[in-house]
Formats: structure tokens, sequence, C-alpha cells
């Protein structure tokens, strides 16, 4: 240890690294020539299996086997001087006989691919002789042949063809497999894997709080004394492990390992109960702290080896979790830091063979898990206040870096496998873990140390991307993954080394300089790198540099601004990168350019927002908030400019973004107080109202570029903003004049003017525009009555006092709105946009009604009981809302109307449960007027279901139906528990015993549903209701961890965690036995 801390401090670790990357680097370029030379071989021998087929005609197909026969065969017979026939046979040929005329080709004739295949193929019967063209005479041997051989059977007729790949001769067709269902896997590990572990570690967790249970009411020293208990828990672990790996050795996996996991945490609880008297197991300790730690260890490693010999991943998780927890459990304060981290490094070594072994990723994951939270409690515990550098720490944690950095990767490296997702994840947790804690120790003394081991670091990580990549192949993710990494150390080593003031700008230089590099060596993903370093650099502006400017400074004169310019000025440089090199097209250049202007607008801005902040008075009659809305504007406008210059209709659209948000800025101003002038000539008015305009300009002046049939309705959302914001804006500017001085009564009055105005206003507008058919009319009308809607439910939060319900100024207000909504239909021929303000009709009047009944409780309920009457009475009505739109769809048969019906019943439905956060004295469960709101809207949902499959709305559709169904199943499941919840806790006398009771009564009453859901499901053969079974076990299973776990010193308690796991385990083993079944039924059948 103390040579590796010498080396350390005399060279540093990242000296370290960098030899043992320069001996792996040796490694691999000793093995490139070798690995060269057989991937030539190989590809030669791929290519000479991927030889061009025959021709495809097959008169040509003989000639070239004929020209090839030739050429192999002796040359003896040619008469001398006589240059041999190419054409000629390489065996005598005998005289010609006549030869029959061929039949006629039949159409069905092989296609000639196959007649190539056929040549090609060896026959299994005796040599063929040579082949002869057509054109030739046929040799005397093979006529007379012909004439010897007796006649064969007729051919059959060919069958069919058959979708199915031919069968060769002399193999029988096999069957394909079945391939299993999806959601069959999933039901199947559901049921058989995570109810085991479920079940058993509630078994568990139930077996120790039963254990103190009964030490707290002296069952235990009774009955059996303290040896007994320690040794009767270990011959329980065994048997539990003897009886898991017979479950295994019977095919029942899952279960097995379950109980063999079980079995490991039992062996594990008896040692750690002989040694501590924490566990109420022993009054004083049987073990010493040696003793426990070797047995643990022991424990550890049986279970690390039983679960790698039977392929047990969770006995492995039991048993690495143990042996992680061992140092925790037998901690007596003492203890060397060496000695635990060399534990540490060899379960890390073991743990990771095991998984390299049975291939369980997994555990490389959980290993690197607990290697921390053990290493940083050994810090946070031991050496929170060491002094200087803690170089023994870094040299364990350079150790453990390599541990988890390497070995991962050996599997890949022999298996020539891909890199798995989880493997990389685990590389990038390892260097954030090892960055992290290394820049906590080197940051404030070391920071030039720190950059040297990050770009040393970054040289490692490029060393082990070319080992991954010569052993694994060209794979992407690889390359690209540790390019990655080496820039982002390269960029953090930049950080380390640079001051504070010039790390944006290197960032921002370092980005142009990896996109000329990209585009040099034609490397996209560095390319992609470079804007990646560019958005770094604008990010730590934002969060480092932006709060530092001085508000005292002068405007744009100043040493901050220049700070700030960098990103816009990075950007218009990559940009200008793009455009020379030309390779990327125009597309990123424009949006390289589109973020540098974006930025310059926002650098404006915030050098605008400083300033108004360090001097108030010059903002007095002008708000900055106006200044600032017009620099946006401005922004818009050159960025149309600019679109004319480069006839780009992305960017015209793009310019009309800052314009809107001008105008946005510029109505925010109104949130101030009067700031003095004339109405509709003062500089807050005249600002917003050249925003609009810019608004308008942009609409006349990219009339060229707008000018595509796609571009259309942007110009069209445009003009309506435009139009909103002028109709806005002399409202605001009317409402603020005439607010100066004046009471809040008279506020009020002014809004039930405005009110009145805008509804008679939009009503004359609609017939107006009935009457001449003017659709532009009609949008302005429906726009001042939606103006006037608003207006009338503003009136809802102003009048407090106490009214007459439903008879009132307010109300009848409101209903005037409504009622002119009803003749802006009036203004619209399309059958489909009239039902649809017939929806927003319904929608608005029951907003109305419910507000009204709200005011109606809060004038007339007591003050601590209107608001849950409040929320009830809501409730109600958009339960028959939604009733009343479930209705009209009935008889108007439109879709839109289920739509508001369903939205109108799920918010009923949310307010009839929230009704239960008050208390409501129920003398019956079910029957009183809370519970029944929420069935108004499990009537509703119900009635969707039956209405949407009878088809009369639209053709029957049963899986909307049924979406219905599953969602008023859900709905009351939700009911019935928090009726059955909060009953019981409301009617008893004792606030404590009747939670008690609740929560009890709804973990019998889920594990009852969940059990009768399950039966059902395998007695109709419904997977989905299985499933939500399992889901409600799950439920069950995890209320009692997190609810019930903080009272497990009640007996009944206790008893809930025994029952639950022994009705999951009881669940699991019905899924085996049903497998077995159902696999036996299967074999019966066959």
């Amino acid at each position: 240890m103390e040579v590796i801390v010498f080396l350390w401090k005399t060279f540093g670790g990242g000296s370290l690294i960098a030899m043992a990357g320069v001996v792996l680097g040796i490694i691999a370029l000793t093995r490139l020539s070798r690995l060269e030379q057989e991937l030539a071989r190989l590809r030669a021998q791929i290519a000479a299996l991927r030889a061009p087929q025959a021709p495809a005609d097959p008169i040509a197909a003989l000639r070239e086997r004929l020209v090839q026969a030739n050429r192999s065969a002796p040359t003896a017979d040619f008469a001398p001087g006589e240059p041999p026939n190419p054409l000629a046979p390489a065996v005598p040929i005998a005289p010609a006989e006549p030869i029959a005329p061929a039949e006629p080709i039949a159409p069905a004739a092989p296609a000639p691919h196959q007649f190539g295949e056929t040549l090609r193929r060896p026959q299994e019967t005796s040599p063929v002789p040579p082949v002869v063209t057509p054109f030739d005479p046929l040799p005397a041997s093979a006529t007379s042949e012909r004439r010897e051989t007796p006649a064969r059977a007729p051919t059959p007729p060919p069958a069919p063809a058959k979708p199915d790949a031919p069968v060769a001769q002399g193999q029988q067709p096999t069957a394909k497999p079945k391939p299993s269902s999806p959601s069959r896997d999933i039901e199947s590990e559901v049921g058989k894997r995570w109810l085991t572990w479920a079940g058993i570690a509630l078994l568990f967790l139930g077996a120790v709080f039963l254990l103190k249970y009964a030490y707290d009411q002296d069952w235990l020293g009774r009955i059996i004394g303290p040896r007994t208990r320690v040794v009767g828990i270990a011959l329980a672990g065994a048997a539990a492990l003897a009886w898991g790996l017979r479950l295994q050795r019977q095919g029942m996996t899952a279960i097995g390992e379950g109980v063999a996991g079980g079995a490991i945490a039992l062996l594990y609880l008896a040692v750690y109960g002989a040694f501590s008297p924490a566990l109420l197991l022993v009054p004083e300790p049987l073990l010493p702290g040696k003793a426990a730690f070797v047995l643990m260890a022991a424990v550890t490693a049986l279970g690390m080896g039983l679960a790698g010999r039977r392929d047990a991943l969770a006995m492995a998780i039991c048993a690495m979790v143990g042996g992680f927890a061992t140092p925790l459990l037998v901690d007596t304060g003492g203890g060397s830091r060496d000695g635990l981290f060399t534990y540490i490094l060899l379960l890390d070594l073991g743990v990771l063979g095991v998984a390299l072994y049975r291939r369980w990723r997994a555990l490389d994951l959980l290993a690197f898990a607990g290697t921390v939270a053990l290493y940083l409690g050994w810090w946070h515990q031991r050496e929170p206040h060491a002094t200087g550098i803690a170089w023994a720490m870094l040299a364990w944690l350079a150790v453990f870096h390599a541990v988890f950095l390497v070995l991962p990767f050996v599997h890949h490296w022999r298996m020539r496998s891909p890199v798995t997702i989880e493997r990389f994840c685990l590389a990038l947790a390892n260097l954030a873990f090892a960055l992290a804690f290394a820049a906590h120790l080197l940051r404030a003394d070391e920071p030039r140390l720190l950059a040297v081991i990050c770009l040393m670091l970054a040289g490692v990580y490029a060393l082990v991307g070319v080992v991954t990549r010569r052993r694994v192949g060209n794979d992407p993710k690889v390359v690209h993954g540790f390019l990655a990494l080496g820039a982002m150390l390269l960029t953090l080593g930049l950080f380390y080394l640079l001051p504070v003031e010039a790390v944006a700008t290197a960032w921002a230089a370092e980005s142009v300089a990896l996109l000329w590099m990209g585009y040099r060596f034609a490397h996209p993903q560095t390319r992609a790198i470079a804007h990646g370093v560019l958005a770094i650099a604008a990010l730590r502006i934002l969060v480092v540099h932006l709060p530092l400017g001085d508000p005292a400074a002068a405007l744009v004169f100043n040493g901050w601004l220049p700070g700030l310019l960098v990103v816009p000025l990075g950007a218009a440089a990559l940009a200008t990168v793009h455009r020379v090199a030309g390779i990327a097209g125009d597309r990123v250049q424009r949006w390289c350019w589109w973020s540098a202007a974006l930025a310059i607008v926002l650098c404006g801005t915030a050098e605008l927002h400083r300033y108004a902040q360090g001097h108030p008075a010059a903002w007095v009659l002008w708000p900055s908030l106006s200044a600032i809305a017009v620099w946006w504007a401005l922004g818009g406008m050159t960025l149309l400019a600019c679109a004319r210059r480069w006839i780009s209709p992305s960017t015209a659209v793009l310019a009309v973004l800052p314009i809107l948000v001008g105008a946005a800025l510029a109505l925010q101003t109104y949130t101030v107080a009067w700031c003095g002038g004339a109405p509709a000539a003062n500089p807050r008015f005249l600002s917003a109202a050249a925003c609009l305009a810019a608004g308008w300009l942009w609409m006349l002046i990219g009339r060229r570029e707008l000018a595509a049939d796609d571009l259309q309705p942007v110009r069209s959302t445009v003009r309506a903003v435009v139009v909103i914001g002028g109709l806005l804006l002399a409202t605001l500017e009317t409402v603020s004049w005439c607010a100066v001085g004046e009471s809040s009564s008279d506020h009020a009055v002014l809004h039930r003017a405005l009110t009145l105005v805008w509804s008679l206003s939009a009503i004359g507008a609609a017939i107006l525009a009935a009457t001449v058919r003017s659709r532009a009319i009609a949008v302005i009308a429906l726009m001042m009555q939606t103006l006037a809607v608003l207006a009338a439910a503003g009136l809802f939060f102003r009048d407090c006092g106490r009214q007459v319900p439903f008879a009132n100024a307010r109300f009848l207000l409101a209903a005037l709105a409504v009622a002119g909504l009803a003749v802006q239909a009036l203004a619209w021929s399309g059958a489909d946009l009239r039902r649809r303000i017939h929806h927003c009709i319904q929608v608005v009047a029951t907003l109305f009604i419910s507000a009204e009944l709200c005011w109606w409780a809060a004038d007339h309920v007591d003050r601590h009981q209107h608001i849950g009457y409040a929320v009830v009475a809501v409730a109600w009505t958009w339960g028959l809302s939604a009733l009343v739109a479930f209705w009209r769809a009935d008889r108007a048969r439109g879709v839109g109307a289920v739509v508001l019906g369903t939205l109108a019943g799920l918010f009923a439905g949310s307010l009839a449960l929230l009704a239960y956060a008050w208390e409501w004295h129920a003398v019956l469960p079910a029957v009183n007027a809370r519970c029944l709101a929420a069935v108004v809207t499990l009537t509703a949902l119900v009635y969707a279901s039956r209405l949407v499959r009878s088809g009369r709305l639209m053709t029957a559709n049963a899986s909307a139906s049924s979406a219905f169904a599953w969602l008023a199943v859900g709905y009351g499941f939700i009911l019935s528990t928090l009726e059955s919840y909060h009953f019981f806790r409301e009617a008893a006398a004792d606030p404590v015993a009747g939670a008690r009771v609740a929560t009890f009564a709804v973990t019998v009453t889920w594990l009852g549903l969940a059990a009768t859901g399950l039966a059902i499901g395998f007695r109709i053969g419904n997977r989905t209701t299985r499933l939500l079974a399992l889901a409600l076990f799950a439920l069950t299973a995890a209320k009692l961890l997190v609810v019930d776990m903080r009272g497990v010193q009640q007996l009944y308690r206790i008893l809930a965690f025994l029952l639950t796991g022994a009705v999951l385990v009881g669940a699991s083993y019905a899924y085996h036995r049903l497998e077995r079944l159902v696999s036996g039924t299967d074999r019966a059948d066959r």
C-alpha cells in the first residue's frame, strides 16, 4: 500500500493511468498485424462464397460449363498442329443418332436461377455424363443408355406453390416453434418471479417483526434461549436453502431462486443476530466481530458460488447485498481503511467474475453502487475533517475506477460482442463518480493536477475505445460514446486549467476548432460535438456570468456585455465555417444564424434589464419593459429583412416569434401603475402599438416569402393575434385610464359595464355576420363574445356579498353571456361548428352554475364546512352535465358530445374524490351525498360504455367501450377504497384507533379484491384481469412496506405482513402448478 501511495505522490495518479494506457496500447499494436491478416483471409473467403451466380440464360450457362470442362480435359487426342476446339467434348463422341423432336416447354418451367441451382447442386445418384449443348448431337452412349433404361413411372403433376420454403431431399419437415405472446411472457414473469420475490421479502420482514414483537412481549425468554434462537434461525435457513435447491431441480426455477435467496437472508440474520443485541435475539453478543465478519463473508461466498452454479440471479443478488452489508453490520467503530477497501476489492472481483461467467449485467451496476456507498461512507464517517490531500483515498479511487472500467468490457472483448447500454452507462457512472470525488479533493488545493488527470483520462478512454473497436468491431455506439467522453474530459481539463473569465471564451473557440476538424476529417460526430460544446459555453454564461452584471455600470460601454456576446459571436463563427465548408448544407448554417440572432436579442434584453435596475430614474415615463418589447420587435424586423435577402420562408416564420414576444411584453407593462400621459398618447401605449404594427407590417412585407399554401395558416394566425392584441390593448388602456383615482366600488361598476358592452357588441356583430355572411366578422364577434364570457366569469370573483342565489346582477350578466354564445351559433353555416358552440355553451353554463353554487355555500353554510359542501355541489353539477352531454350525443349522434361528457365526468369524479379531504358525517357507508356524487359519475361512464357499444353514434367500437368500462371499474375501486377508509376513520371516536382500523380494512379489502380478480381471471380466461389482480397484489405489498411499516409494533399489522406474503407465495405456486398442468395437457394432446 505504501508503494502505491509513494508512486501516487511522486508521479501522480494520472501518470500511473498513462503508464497503464501505454502498456495496453503496445499490446494492442502487437496484435494488430495478426488480426489484420486474419481479417484479410476471412474477407477472401467471404468473397469466394459470394461469387457471382450462373448467368440467367440456361444456354449460356451450358456453354460456360462446357468451356470449363474442355479447358480441364487432356489435349493428347488433338492432331499435331491442329488448334484445340474449345467446343469439342472431353471424351470421344459416338456416331450421332437421330433425336426425337423435343416437347414444347411448359409454361411452368423453372426460373433461370432455379435451373442454375439445379446444375450446381451435386446429385446423389451415379455420375452424370458430360453435358453438351442442345445444338450438338448427343453421344451414342447417352442415347443407348437412354434406350436401355426401363420406363419410369409418370411424373406426378407439380403441387401448388406453398408459402413455406422447400424441404431438402431426405429431410423431414420440422414444425416451427410457436412464438410465445409477449403479454403472456410478462404475465408469467410477474406471476412466477415477482410474486415469489415479493412474497419471500414480506415473509422475511414479517418474521423479523414477529421476532421483535415476541421479544418485546417476553415470549422468547420463556420458551427458548438465545443460543437456541440463533441455531434455530440458522437451521431454518439451511432447510430453506435445501428446499430452494430442490425446487430448482424440479423445474420450479423462479420460486426456487426466491426461496434460496430468502434462505441466504436467514443465514445473514442468524449471524448478525448472534453478533448484535440490537436485533433483540440475544441479550449480549455470542460472537466477536471478527468471527461474525468471517461467517458473513463465508455466507456471501456460499451464496455467490451456489448462484453461479445454479444460475440463480436472485440468490446472487441476496449474497451480494449481504456481502456489502457485512462491514456495516459488524462495524465496531475500529477497523482500517486498507482492510475494508481490500475486502471491497475482493468482493468486487468475485461479483464481477460471477457476472462475467453468467452474463449478469445487473450485478455490475449493483456492485458499483455498493462500492460507492461504502467508499463514501468511510470518507464521511472516518475522514471528514482530514487535513491536506488524502492521497490514499485517491489511490483506492483509482483502483476501483480501473476495476469498473476494464472488467465490465472483458466479456465483450473476449466474445467480440457489441457493448450493451448497461455497460456504457456503468462506464459513465464510474467516470462521473471518480471525477466528482477527485474534484472534491483536489479542486481547492491542486486544480492543475485535476486538469492533468482529466486530460490523461481523456487519453485513457480514447485508448479503451480503440481497444474495444479492435476487439468488437466498427460499432458506431462505442466510437461515438468514447469520442464524446474524450471531448467531455478535454472540456473539463480546460475548465480546471483556465481562469473563470476565460472558460466560456475558450469553449467557444474549442467549438469552432472542433467544427473545422469535423469538416477536415469528414466526421459528422465531431461536428455534432462542436455544437454541444458551444451549448455548454452558453449554459455557463447563463449560470455564472449573467448574475455578475453591475447595475451601476454604463449602458453598452461596460465589460459585462462583451462576455455575453461570446455566444452569438461563436454561433456566427460556426455559421461562417459551415458556409465556407459547404458540406452540411444551408440548413445547419441557417440554424446557426438563427441562434446568433436570437442570442443577440437576448443579450440586448439582459443589458436593458441590468441598466434599468441601476438607473430607475431614467425609466419614469417610459417603462423599461416597453423598451425591451420594442427591442424584440426590432429583432423580428431584422430577421424579416434577412428572410427577404435570403428568400427564406422559414426565416420569415421565425421572425414573427420576437415580434409576438415583444407584443406580449408590451401588454405586460399594464400590470404596473399608470406612468402618466394622456390616453393613447403615452409611451406605454405607443410601444405596444408599435409592436402590434410590426406584426401587421410583417404580414405586408413578408407576403412574398409567405405566399406558399402551407404558410397561409401562419399569416391567418398572426392576423388573428394582431387583432386580438389590438382589442386587448384598447381594453387595457381604457381600464387603466378609468381606474385612476377611483374606488373599488367604481371598479366593480366598470367591470359590469364592460361585461355588458362586450356581450351586446358580440351579439350585434354576430347578427351582422349572419346577415352579410362574413367569416372574418364572425370570428371577431366570437372573440368579443369570448371576452364577454371571461368578464362574466370574473364577476364571480369580485362580488362577494350575500345575494339571492340565481337572482342577482352577477348571474344575470353571466346568463346574458351564455345567451350571446347561443346567438353566435347563428353566424356560422357549418353544422360541426354550431355543434362545437353548443358544447361551449354547455361548458360555460355548467361553470357559471358551479360558481353560483360555490357562492351559495360560502354565504349560507358554516365557514368550516362550506368548502366541502361546495366541492360536493360542483361534483353533482358536473356529473349531471356529463349525463346531459351523453344524452345529447345519443339524440344528435355526435361524437364531440361523448368527448365533452367524458371530460365532464372525469372532472366530476375528481371533485367527488377530492371531497373526501373534508369530514362528512355519514350514517351509512355509500348512502350519502358525497358518495352519491361519485355514483353519478359512475352512472355517466356506464351510460357512455353502452352508448359506444350500441353503435348509434358510429360503428360499434369494442375497445372504446371497454375503455369506459375499465375506467368505471378503476374509479369504483378508488371510490370504494376511499369510502371504506374514511367511513371507518370518521366513525370511530378515537382518531388513532380509527386510522388503524381504516388502514387494516383497506389492506384486507385489497387482498380480497386481488384474490377475487385473480380467480375470476383464471375462471373466464382473461389475461388483463389477471394482470390487474397481480398489480393489486403489488400495490398491497407496497402499502405494507410504505404505510404499515411505521406501525409494525402492532400485532395485526405483523399478521398482515405474514398474510400478504403467504398469499403472494401461494399465488406464485398456483402459477407454477397451472403452467405444469397446461404443459401436461399439451403433451397429452400431442
